[in-house]
């Protein structure tokens, strides 16, 4: 689906991901045609490209980044870096959102500057996202911010997915706190979603 609405949310994503010309990326997921924004389509031979790495060679502000040697157009979600670099700068978005990349690569939001709609479009297309890469209604409390949401995001791995809410625990998931950092639960047998389980629980598939 494409929308204005979308395709603006995904440039905030794709600009907050730190992402740039030069860097090494591995092909991790396939996506659906203009998903979440993203302005063009997956083929069958960038599905032969997964789990391939490239260079970054060009962005697009809709389109996300050509690959060399691959020369297609793939989206932030589908990407994951092979070795961060990480350049401290604030930069701005547009001309509602402003945001700073610290040394350690987190991405401080300008929240003073964001407008509630644009907000919740940020939001809808991260949720939209993992649930795309999880195939699954994974739980994520409404107390998680934009910010942590796109960390969450970037975090899990293909083979990871997102509990559902009233799923038990096991040895092994991982928490995300309310900052997107996350620790092996401490909760075995509890349900997500349940007073003292609150939070974001990423399994690893078996």
């Amino acid at each position: 689906m494409k929308t204005k609405e979308l395709s603006d949310a995904y440039q905030v994503l794709q600009e907050a991901s730190g992402l740039k010309v030069g860097d090494r990326v591995k092909i991790v997921r396939e996506l659906p045609d203009y998903s979440l924004g993203w302005g063009t389509c997956w083929n069958s031979y960038m599905t032969a490209a997964l789990g391939k790495e490239g260079v970054i060679s060009a962005i697009h502000a809709t389109n996300g980044f050509r690959l060399s040697p691959f020369d297609y157009w793939f989206p932030v979600f589908s990407l994951e870096l092979i070795k961060p670099v990480f350049i401290p700068k604030k930069f701005v978005l547009s001309t509602d959102y402003t945001a700073e990349v610290t040394e350690n690569g987190t991405v401080v939001v300008g929240c003073q500057r964001i407008k509630p709609e644009l907000m919740k479009q940020i939001m809808a297309a991260v949720d939209e996202a993992l649930r795309l890469i999880n195939k699954t209604e994974g739980y994520i409390p409404e107390r998680y911010d934009a910010e942590v949401r796109v960390r969450i995001l970037r975090s899990i791995t293909a083979n990871q997915y997102i509990l559902k809410k009233g799923e038990q625990l096991k040895d092994g998931d991982r928490l995300y706190n309310d900052s997107g950092g996350s620790t092996l639960t401490g909760k075995i047998g509890c349900e997500v979603g349940s007073p003292g389980a609150d939070y974001v629980y990423v399994r690893t598939k078996s």
